[in-house]
């Protein structure tokens, strides 16, 4: 499907692995930057489709990194 990112399943949890994820930092101010401490802070949203299945994207759960 998408390879810039795995996935392992184990019972209920989902442990997702971003291969290939960069922010051009030319378009950041410096003062955000040195702010950042995680590589978390670079998300600004996230969103989940639980059933997903090879067709159209639905979002059913989201969560929005916040101050």
């Amino acid at each position: 499907m998408y390879d810039f990112f795995d996935h392992t399943v184990v019972g209920r949890d989902v442990r997702v692995t971003l291969n290939d994820f960069m922010i051009p930092r030319d378009d950041v101010p410096k003062d955000v930057v040195n702010a950042v401490k995680h590589w978390s802070e670079w998300i600004d949203y996230w969103a989940v489709d639980f059933n997903y299945r090879d067709d159209t994207f639905h979002n059913e759960w989201q969560s929005y990194r916040t101050r």
